[in-house]
């Protein structure tokens, strides 16, 4: 009997570790789950927070004569000299662009929310602003070309969000490559539309092949009300130019 109670004993011993040491075994794989929910449910504040937090739209102001990137470019009196940081980190968030001087994009930036830039100056009693025609200008070729998926390309924005609109801006376009993968100072995959108000828009050379080819803007030009017309040049009147990938246009509004 000794030796049957001593067995049965030692069974429920040896079954009571193992119990033990699963309950153990369990404890931990619960209390990693719970600190990996924990961490789960941190994060997921945090990007909530973050998304709350954001700035519902931002505005700039820009002179790259003057300017000084040291100041924090939220004031008339405080600009920035340098856009095209500004212009990387917007990402969602609509930014607007109040341009002192004329502007030279280095690179092909992408852009994913609604983006304005208006040329302005200062008053001339020195408080508030008027309206002012600046240029902007793109590299021929980009300081950040190429790409593996469209080669070499010009600088310029390129949208795959938001939509842009411009006041008191002109467009200059340089002669570029018709080698390089993209050739346009603002293009869009995704259907942006582009408003150009009071611009004037310059080409470096009255030939097409002149140089190697315009860049161009790739977008919707919507005429105002009182527009004096539009002439496409290579394109005859029963044509549409909208079948065309590229043209120059004497596009005017009034």
């Amino acid at each position: 009997m000794t030796d049957s109670t001593g067995t049965v004993v030692g069974g429920l011993d040896v079954a009571t570790d193992g119990l033990n040491a699963a309950t153990v075994a369990f404890n931990a794989v619960v209390t990693q789950l719970e600190t990996l929910a924990t961490q789960a449910q941190n994060n997921a504040t945090t990007v909530i927070n973050n998304f709350l937090a954001r700035p519902g739209t931002q505005t700039w102001w820009i002179d790259a004569v003057n300017g000084n990137d040291a100041a924090d470019g939220l004031t008339p009196t405080t600009p920035k000299k340098s856009i095209e940081p500004l212009l990387i980190a917007m990402q969602n968030t609509t930014t607007s662009f109040f341009l002192y001087s004329d502007i030279e994009f280095t690179q092909r930036i992408q852009i994913s929310a609604n983006l304005s830039f208006t040329g302005i100056a200062h008053a001339s009693n020195s408080v508030g602003f008027v309206f002012q025609e600046r240029k902007i200008k793109a590299d021929i070729s980009a300081s950040n070309s190429p790409n593996p998926i469209i080669g070499t390309f010009c600088a310029g924005l390129w949208f795959d969000g938001g939509h842009l609109a411009t006041s008191h801006i002109d467009v200059e376009l340089q002669d570029v490559d018709p080698s390089y993968g993209n050739r346009s100072v603002f293009s869009t995959s995704s259907g942006a539309s582009f408003l150009f108000g009071n611009m004037n828009l310059t080409v470096d050379s009255p030939n097409s092949g002149s140089g190697g080819g315009k860049a161009t803007v790739f977008c919707l030009l919507a005429l105002g009300l009182n527009a004096a017309g539009h002439i496409f040049a290579g394109v005859s009147s029963t044509d549409n130019p909208n079948n065309h990938f590229e043209y120059v246009s004497n596009l005017t509004s009034g």
